[in-house]
């Protein structure tokens, strides 16, 4: 289904006055005019969120409304689950609008469908990964955490002043650094059982499970 609008718009053709709802690929208004807001695209579990009377909240394909709209802010997740934000809080939602466990951060956002990355503050290097019950999955002095492969995410600090970040790797399930933050870059792409990394501004390979096979030591390196 696509979001529409119908009402007034500005002259760089924003929606100003109006209210939104969906039509299926035919053109038929299925889910009626009635929000101030409505999201462009559907979650891949199926759900979207809408904002009435100034407050947001989620609906499902058929165009019930799932979570009420109470929240400041909505985002969803691809699973089961939403993070709502009421009063400079978060909150982990369901998709009945019961709240299943609430943020200690300031900032969260989802990782996976039922995972959270969580921080307090962008320049400070301490980040988190939660489960939607708000269980601590990994935590550490770092700057940025992203999952690459299951139970497997680059981790990394930053100078500030030279702008420039360090790249490790960081196993969930052992509960530990695999890969030390010492790296430029990380190739997670897997050729010829060799994963391409830079050290110092030089080329080499790790193997698959990431030991050093040929250390940094050429000017460009292609995998292959």
């Amino acid at each position: 289904m696509i979001a529409v609008f119908q009402g007034v718009v500005t002259e760089s053709d924003q929606p100003k006055e109006g209210k939104w709802g969906y039509i299926d690929k035919t053109g038929k208004l299925v889910i009626p005019l009635q929000y101030e807001k409505a999201d462009y695209s559907w979650s891949e579990s199926g759900y979207a969120y809408v904002k009435m009377n100034g407050k947001y909240g989620a609906i499902d394909r058929t165009g019930k409304l799932c979570i009420p709209c109470t929240w400041d802010s909505i985002s969803m997740g691809d699973g089961q689950y939403a993070l709502g934000k009421r009063d400079e809080k978060y909150y982990v939602i369901d998709m009945n609008g019961a709240i299943v466990s609430a943020i200690q951060q300031k900032n969260a956002y989802f990782d996976s469908a039922e995972t959270v990355y969580v921080y307090d503050d962008y320049d400070v290097h301490h980040r988190a990964i939660l489960d939607v019950q708000g269980n601590v999955i990994m935590e550490g002095d770092w700057y940025g955490i992203d999952q690459r492969e299951e139970n497997l995410f680059s981790v990394s600090t930053r100078d500030m002043q030279a702008k420039k970040n360090s790249y490790g790797i960081y196993d969930a399930s052992a509960g530990k650094l695999i890969v030390p933050m010492v790296y430029d870059e990380i190739n997670y792409t897997l050729s010829d059982n060799r994963r391409l990394m830079k050290q110092l501004g030089y080329y080499g390979f790790f193997d698959e499970n990431f030991q050093v096979t040929i250390p940094a030591q050429y000017e460009d390196a292609i995998s292959f």
